[in-house]
C-alpha cells in the first residue's frame, strides 16, 4: 500500500498543479472562452446567445457548488478527524478544503491517505473508521449527491441529466468526472434541442 501510494503522489501533484493552472486561466479568461465559443458554434447568434447562456449558467452552477459542498465538506470531515484520533484535525480539515476545491483531486486525496495512515500506524479501528466515514458520508453523500443535487438546482437542469452525467463522467474521466460529465452532457443536451427545434436558424459554414 505504501508503495503504491509513493508511485502515485508524483501524478497527484502534477495532476493538483494542472488543475490550480486550467482552472486560473478558466476563470481568468472567461470572456474569451465564450467569444470563442460563439465564432465556432454552426448556429444564428440567436441561437449561439442561448447556447452560452446555458453554458455560463452550467459553469456558474459547477462552481458555485463545488464551493458551497467543499465547505461543507471540510467542517464534516474535520468532526470526523476528530472523532477518528487524527492529530491536528483543524490543519487537515484545512488542507482537505484545498483539494475538495480542486475538481482533478477532491477530498479523499487527504482523508483516505489519512485512514491508511492510522491502519499501518496500529490504529486499525480509527483508521477503518476514518474510510468508512470518508467513503459514505463524504464521497456518497456529500460528493456523490448534494453536490450533484445543487448542480442540477443551480444549473436549472433535470436530475436524471446529472445522474447520466456522472455515471459517464465517472466512466471516461475518473473521478473529474462527477463534475466533469453533468457539464458536459447537459450543454451537448441543450446544443442539440436547438439544433432539432430551429433547424430553420441554423448556419452552415
Amino acid at each position: 500500500i505504501i508503495y503504491s501510494l509513493i508511485i502515485k503522489v508524483p501524478g497527484i501533484i502534477i495532476g493538483a498543479l494542472i488543475s490550480i493552472i486550467v482552472t486560473f486561466f478558466t476563470l481568468r479568461d472567461a470572456d474569451k472562452l465564450y467569444r470563442k465559443i460563439n465564432l465556432l458554434l454552426p448556429f444564428s447568434s440567436k441561437n449561439k446567445l442561448l447556447i452560452i447562456k446555458k453554458f455560463k449558467e452550467t459553469m456558474d452552477a459547477v462552481i458555485y457548488s463545488t464551493i458551497v459542498i467543499s465547505l461543507v465538506e471540510a467542517v464534516v470531515v474535520t468532526f470526523g478527524y476528530y472523532l477518528f484520533g487524527v492529530q491536528a484535525p483543524i490543519f487537515w480539515g484545512f488542507i482537505t478544503l484545498i483539494f475538495a476545491l480542486l475538481p482533478f483531486l477532491g477530498p479523499a486525496t487527504v482523508w483516505l491517505p489519512l485512514g491508511i495512515y492510522l491502519i499501518i500506524t496500529g490504529s486499525k479501528l480509527n483508521g477503518i473508521g476514518l474510510i468508512l466515514y470518508g467513503i459514505v458520508l463524504i464521497s456518497i453523500v456529500f460528493e456523490a449527491l448534494l453536490k450533484q443535487w445543487l448542480i442540477a438546482k443551480k444549473g436549472k437542469m433535470h436530475p436524471l441529466i446529472v445522474l447520466l452525467g456522472v455515471l459517464g463522467g465517472l466512466m471516461v474521466f475518473g473521478v473529474p468526472g462527477l463534475i466533469l460529465g453533468p457539464f458536459l452532457l447537459s450543454v451537448f443536451i441543450f446544443s442539440l434541442e436547438i439544433f432539432i427545434e430551429g433547424k430553420s436558424d441554423i448556419v452552415i459554414k
